[in-house]
This record gives structure tokens, C-alpha cells and sequence, in this order.
């Protein structure tokens, strides 16, 4: 299995932390978001990992992990456009099932192992609630496949938990979402969750796994950073 890591974002909302380097190279304790998310993949059996760049890409190009082969695809149009398009850029390269990991998140190595532990082929990760804010909650069926998401809980019907960013993913589905896509009025906006979210609901249901009691967070804005050092390191540092 591989992994993609969606990591083409300007992260505008870090301001000067991304100026000179994209928000997956924040610093935590002396190691980046992507350092430590590599880390854990390659801990769990990755040995081979496509990261879909932009803003800043040279960052991830110079990126070497000892054991892990990393390529780099870059999305030209990152300025303009969504974490979709990203994904539907790196269609043509990956050659195997998935998991797929945006570049912003601070984890316990729990995360990969749930995935990699499931049979099922296409698993979208989620955890209870978190409170963090900026949160994407989830709508899911009775049969534990999605049906909806967004950043407003009203919007939905009912929540079911939050997305944490972390999926896995049979190739042969990825195609087929790639070619759903394409036939489709895409706005190149898009962000890769809310097309999860249609083709589960209207081609082929996509599951989700739920662990209510995960560790991890997003790192989108300076307030997330500040929760991220105060309390989810030091639960992070007592687990390993």
C-alpha cells in the first residue's frame, strides 16, 4: 500500500508561518507535521509515499526520510484552485490502494493502524467530537457509510462525528471517482471531502470508521497551533 499526502494549500490563515515554508513544515518541539506523519506511515509498513505540492513545493522536493521513497507531483494551479484538484492530479502515478492524509494534521499512530486493521477497501477516519474548531462533521447512514459532511452541524440532519483527514482507498475506486469527476461540472474549488462525501452518497457508499476516543488535530490557524502544543503533544508523548 501507499500514501498520498494532499499539500498543495497555501495555508494563508498561518500568516507569516507559511511565508517561507508550507504549513506541513510547522514546527512542533524541533519536528514538522510532515516529519512526524512520514514517520508514522513508514512505522506501519509505507514504504512509498506521493505528495501532491504547490505553495512552496521545493520544501516537500527536498524531503528525505531514511526507508521511505517520497515523490512529489505538483499541482501548477495550486493558487486557484481546491485539495481536489490536487487529487485529481496525482490520478496517473499512483499504482496501488491508498491512504490519503492531508498535510496539516498532528495524530497518534493509532490512526494508521485502525485504517490498515479494517478489511474494508475505502474508510474515511473519524473521531468524536474535538471542539477545536473549524471542524468538518460528518452525516453517516445506519450501515456506517457516509452521506454527508460540512463545517456546519445545522446543515446536516443528524452528526455523527468529525472527519479527521485521514482515509484509505482501493485504486480501482479512485479511478472510478476520477472518472465520475471528469464527466461531472466540477468546481475546481472543490475540496477532495465534499466529492467523498457526493460519490458515497450517489455512485458507490464510502465507510467510515469511527474512533471516538483518537487523538489528533489540524493545524490550520495560530489557535490550533497554540491547542496543539498545550494539549495534544503531551497526550501524544504519553501513549508512545
Amino acid at each position: 500500500m501507499e500514501a498520498l499526502v494532499l499539500a498543495a494549500g497555501m495555508g494563508r490563515r498561518l500568516g507569516q508561518r507559511t511565508q517561507n515554508s508550507p504549513k506541513g513544515f510547522v514546527e512542533l518541539e524541533g519536528q514538522t507535521l510532515i516529519e512526524r506523519s512520514l514517520q508514522c506511515l513508514l512505522k506501519q509498513g509505507i514504504h512509498k509515499v506521493w505528495i501532491g505540492t504547490g505553495h512552496l513545493a521545493e520544501h516537500y522536493e527536498r524531503l528525505r526520510i531514511p526507508n521511505l521513497e517520497i515523490q512529489c507531483i505538483r499541482n501548477l494551479r495550486f493558487a486557484e484552485t481546491g485539495s481536489l484538484f490536487t487529487w485529481l492530479a496525482c490520478e496517473s502515478y499512483l499504482q496501488d490502494d491508498f491512504l490519503l492524509l492531508e498535510s496539516d494534521l498532528l495524530y497518534e499512530e493509532r490512526a494508521i493502524k485502525s485504517l490498515l486493521a479494517d478489511p474494508r477497501e475505502n474508510l474515511i477516519l473519524a473521531s468524536a467530537a474535538t471542539k477545536s474548531g473549524d471542524e468538518v462533521y460528518l452525516q453517516v447512514n445506519s450501515d456506517d457509510t457516509l452521506h454527508d459532511l460540512s463545517k456546519q452541524a445545522n446543515a446536516l440532519d443528524w452528526v455523527s462525528g468529525e472527519l479527521v483527514g485521514i482515509s484509505k482507498m482501493s485504486l480501482s475506486t479512485f479511478r472510478g471517482l476520477c472518472h465520475h469527476l471528469r464527466e461531472s461540472a466540477v468546481d475546481i474549488m472543490m475540496d477532495y471531502e465534499h466529492a467523498l462525501a457526493a460519490y458515497s452518497r450517489s455512485v458507490q457508499p464510502i465507510a467510515v470508521l469511527k474512533v471516538p476516543d483518537l487523538i489528533w488535530c489540524e493545524i490550520d490557524h495560530e489557535q490550533h497551533l497554540e491547542r496543539a502544543k498545550a494539549f495534544i503533544l503531551p497526550y501524544l508523548k504519553t501513549i508512545l
